[in-house]
């Protein structure tokens, strides 16, 4: 996807532009736009499944960030944007950057759309986000959760341009917690940095955090967990909840690679374990029962929400975002619950640590 021509192409952006001045195209020829774009250009983007998650994630991210935001554009390049929404709109799908009108809880807060009632919001207490496309998604979960302006200090976001570099270091850091004798984590633990948020936040995790599962980064970041699940069953004083001893021996398989659940869902698994009253809702695109199941006996493992897919967007747009607002609230208010329980035990680790 290209900006610049190449010798004798077209670039995309002029491919775009074309589209988008198109659909004033009065000629006998404009009935059959949306054919042509589909067979030349969508189903060409959308045919393989990287291409397809990546597009999916670039256009859902522009067009949520909307709906929280002014309902005009988002950061960055605005060709993207434009042009992407120009092909969408081409292709018959209905979509656009205008701000859904939401039901209670919703609520509108001067250009921004939140998308929790308050004592929802206020329940959550800070988000941090893990995610390699954060620095386009941020804007959508900080703007749902109502996390910006004088609240942005609650929101924290693990992505952008140094999530390679900041993810590597990851595993050790986790490590480094579970040695610590604490039970419940920081932000900073996750981060790796300084952080206002103390044990009370939730953690939005996407589960394709490397664009190809078959690199050579992903090989050695799947390896780090490998070394950190075989340390958590090393430590003979740490209580692996929601492992029963069959789960348990499954479990030392996968870590022998043996046998065990796609190495997507092993962070958050790993996570769960370290602290098994952190809400962790994952935040991805994929609809792929073998990347959800492996988190059915984990309480605190939060699956209800889904980021849009292309397949989502062929239906109305307002109800799309309807249905979404709907499983975010569901996600949210399930995270808020968890950290009742967390903030309970609070109290009872701190005795136990003492002892």
């Amino acid at each position: 996807m290209d900006q610049k021509p190449g010798a004798g192409h077209p670039s995309l952006s002029t491919i775009c532009q074309w589209i988008q001045t198109a659909g004033t195209d009065s000629r006998t020829t404009s009935p059959h736009l949306p054919e042509l774009l589909k067979a030349s250009i969508w189903n060409e983007l959308t045919s393989d499944r990287e291409q397809n998650h990546a597009l999916s994630n670039v256009l859902g991210a522009f067009l949520l960030s909307a709906q929280v935001g002014s309902g005009t554009t988002h950061p960055g390049d605005p060709w993207v944007q434009d042009y992407l929404l120009a092909l969408v709109r081409a292709c018959g799908i209905e979509a656009g950057l205008n701000q859904v009108a939401l039901q209670v809880p919703g609520r509108v807060e001067g250009r921004h759309q939140v998308w929790l009632h308050e004592s929802l919001q206020s329940d959550i207490h800070g988000a941090v986000l893990i995610d390699d496309m954060g620095d386009i998604w941020n804007r959508f979960v900080a703007g749902a959760l109502g996390f910006y302006g004088q609240n942005q200090q609650r929101f924290e976001l693990f992505g952008g341009s140094e999530f390679l570099t900041s993810i590597r270091d990851l595993p050790s850091r986790l490590t480094k917690f579970s040695n610590s004798g604490r039970r419940q984590l920081l932000a900073a633990d996750i981060l790796g940095s300084s952080s206002g948020m103390k044990e009370d936040f939730t953690l939005f995790l996407d589960l394709r955090l490397f664009a190809k599962g078959d690199s050579d980064e992903a090989k050695d970041f799947h390896r780090s967990l490998l070394v950190l699940g075989n340390h958590l069953l090393a430590q003979k004083d740490r209580h692996l909840t929601w492992l029963d001893k069959t789960a348990i021996a499954e479990f030392r398989d996968e870590l022998a690679g043996t046998g065990g659940h796609p190495c997507e869902t092993l962070l958050p698994r790993l996570i769960s374990l370290l602290d098994p009253t952190l809400p962790i809702i994952i935040f991805s695109s994929t609809h792929r029962t073998e990347l959800i199941e492996p988190f059915r006996d984990y309480g605190n493992i939060v699956t209800t929400f889904q980021k849009p897919v292309l397949s989502g967007l062929s239906s109305e747009w307002a109800r799309t975002v309807k249905e979404l607002h709907t499983d975010f609230c569901s996600a949210v208010e399930r995270a808020a619950g968890i950290l009742r329980v967390r903030e309970l035990l609070r109290p009872l680790h701190k005795l136990l640590a003492a002892a």
